[in-house]
């Protein structure tokens, strides 16, 4: 069935309950993807609203139980408390070129609550389960989900959200998520919610499609718990687990442009989070579960656990803020319960204005998952208080955050924390942060691997460059650290520990190059970095530390106090070669007590108990080496 419609609108009338076009019948008892098959609508206009402007609540276009359908060049408006277009039990649909504007709520007039009316899209993907909420008047309620379907080059403004699922029936081996999902090359303007909102989609793709003035961008998710119906041709799933029910979408998501506006919110008095793109899975409690007394899950509820989200690459998307206060945008990309996803070549610029809220303003934040690959972003602009580029927290337990390049935080340039473990942090350039430019913090934080040739600049900064604090890192090496920093690398307390600082260029801080302080260790060795231009204290600092192996091989050059490593016990040496003339002599200087000194060869030069070098008759080299709190410190000596 084919019909031009071009010039043709349709209103409801006044007394109208429901759509104002659908496919079938009331009555007939319909089911299956293909009890109505081939059906195309060229252009129309279809109003929410009669010709006196009178809002009649219901779907304006609704198919169920059909295939191969193709709605093409379709205007359809003022939608009143529900969908512009619903779609259920559906396959093999084409939604082109078509424009959904303008939504109203019934219960926004400020005496009902209008929670119900929140999570409302122009245009949904819905499943045929029960008469009562969700698709009514389409025969046998046989659970089948929207698949194979594409939108693309439609217009969505001024609507609640624009297109997707909230929605869905549990099962196990996913046979009933919203599957073969194309959603590209729209625009979205003018959104109080989400644009785009894809929980439980697999091997689908969302890419092209520009976003401005929205609350909100994509949302990709497994079910949440209180949409996640059980099935109608089952008695639950008593045998199931949370790894059955973790969902590999396969779905990737790229080339958006997604400009936020944290002026709009779903309606007054409703907060929720703001976000560019958000993945994430959900825990379920048992406590959660014995407190639901809804007809979904009484008696056969969902197994208590972390349902996860996987298989997602989200790449070269485009993130701004274009309206409002921009003060409250949360994140530009917000993971928590993903694991095994790519995040990478995005650029996120939240252009944010000075806020005192320490929770909002991450570029990528990342909670509750695993094995996620952060790399190739660009990050700009995070300045809330609390701003900063990305953060891996609460509960990760693997990942890599790699070559990423991140400028003018408000806080941190890379946070680990929260007793986040992650494999690598290399290679990123972090430029003007306000605080810490990498900062691995808080028991049980663990970076198993190198903190490696990343480059930090300190431009504006008067905190530290890296940043260890009781966590584990494996080592810190080769990394190049130069301009405003208070201190280059820094280690402390006794509640973590790092192997090796190593191969480091460290140029012109304000206070010591390298500090390990606050009973920090450091189980191997401080040894052959790069020091220059410190301008105050010393290159090594290592009072109160509560291990060190060794300190070894490190060229140092600082204004104050030269070529000084100040060791536990506040005793300090020189740190490179020295020259001395026969029967000359000079003292080490230190300020602490009891260094034990000794010499590789007393036949050429001497050390008392003091730290009193004496060249003696003998020419040649020799090895002076200082021990102090488990530090042991060498220097050269060579006498002419």
């Amino acid at each position: 069935f084919s019909d031009d419609m071009e010039s043709v609108k349709i209103y409801p009338s006044q007394n109208a309950n429901g759509c104002v076009l659908r496919c079938g019948s009331l009555g007939e008892k319909s089911q299956g993807y293909d009890y109505y098959q081939n059906m195309m609508l060229l252009g129309g206009t279809y109003y929410g609203k009669t010709k006196d402007g009178e809002g009649i609540q219901g779907c304006n276009v609704r198919f169920g139980h059909a295939s191969n359908i193709k709605l093409i060049g379709m205007s359809v408006q003022y939608n009143h408390g529900a969908h512009h277009v619903e779609i259920g039990g559906v396959k093999n649909v084409l939604i082109s070129d078509s424009k959904f504007a303008h939504f109203t709520n019934p219960q926004n007039d400020g005496t009902g609550d209008d929670e119900d009316h929140l999570s409302i899209e122009a245009v949904q993907f819905d499943i045929t389960h029960r008469e009562s909420a969700n698709f009514a008047g389409y025969g046998i309620h046989d659970d089948l989900p929207t698949i194979s379907t594409t939108v693309q080059n439609c217009t969505f403004d001024d609507v609640q959200r624009g297109v997707g699922s909230h929605h869905s029936v549990i099962s196990r081996g996913h046979k009933r998520t919203y599957n073969d999902i194309k959603i590209i090359n729209n625009s979205f303007s003018n959104i109080p919610d989400r644009a785009i909102s894809a929980e439980y989609f697999t091997n689908s793709e969302i890419s092209g499609n520009t976003m401005k003035n929205v609350n909100s961008g994509i949302n990709l998710s497994n079910m949440i718990y209180s949409q996640f119906y059980q099935p109608n041709d089952e008695s639950g799933l008593p045998n199931a687990t949370t790894a059955d029910l973790n969902l590999n979408m396969n779905t990737k998501v790229y080339n958006n442009k997604i400009y936020l506006d944290d002026s709009k919110d779903p309606w007054k008095g409703h907060a929720t989070v703001k976000y560019a793109i958000r993945l994430g899975g959900e825990s379920v409690t048992s406590a959660q579960i014995n407190k639901d007394t809804g007809k979904e899950h009484k008696n056969k509820p969902i197994p208590a656990g972390k349902y996860m989200v996987y298989g997602v690459t989200i790449n070269n998307n485009e993130i701004g803020v274009t309206g409002g206060s921009k003060k409250n945008i949360d994140f530009g990309i917000f993971l928590s319960g993903a694991k095994n996803n790519v995040i990478k070549s995005n650029t996120v610029n939240l252009n944010s204005h000075d806020h005192k809220s320490e929770g909002k303003g991450f570029g990528i934040r990342a909670l509750n998952g695993n094995n996620n690959d952060i790399s190739y972003n660009k990050v700009y602009n995070c300045t809330n208080a609390g701003g900063t580029g990305i953060a891996v927290g609460k509960d990760i337990t693997s990942g890599k955050v790699n070559n990423n390049i991140i400028s003018n935080m408000a806080k941190n340039g890379i946070r680990i924390h929260q007793g986040a473990k992650v494999s690598e942090v290399n290679k990123n350039t972090i430029t003007k942060t306000k605080d810490i430019a990498l900062s691995v913090i808080e028991s049980g934080s663990k970076v198993t691997s190198n903190i490696y040739a990343n480059k930090i600049t300190g431009g504006n900064s008067s905190k530290n460059a890296i940043h260890v604090e009781n966590a584990y890192v494996k080592s810190i090496s080769t990394n190049t650290i130069k301009g405003a920093v208070q201190t280059g690398v820094k280690v402390r307390g006794s509640k973590g520990s790092v192997g090796t600082i190593y191969k480091n260029t460290i140029t012109a801080t304000s206070s010591n190059s390298i500090a390990v302080d606050t009973k920090g260790s450091v189980t191997g060795s401080i040894k052959n970095n790069k020091i220059t231009g410190t301008k105050n204290n010393f290159g090594i600092y290592c009072a109160d530390a509560k291990k060190i192996a060794s300190i070894t091989g490190n060229s140092i050059s600082t204004k104050k106090q030269k070529n000084k490593i100040l060791l536990p016990k506040k005793t300090t040496i020189y740190s490179k070669n020295y020259t001395i003339k026969r029967k000359k002599s000079f003292k080490i200087w230190h300020g602490g007590p009891n260094p034990k000194w000794s010499s590789s060869n007393k036949k050429i030069a001497k050390i008392d108990k003091n730290g009193k070098v004496t060249a003696l008759k003998k020419k040649g080299k020799v090895t002076i080496t200082a021990t102090s709190g488990g530090a042991k410190v060498k220097m050269t000596v060579t006498v002419k």
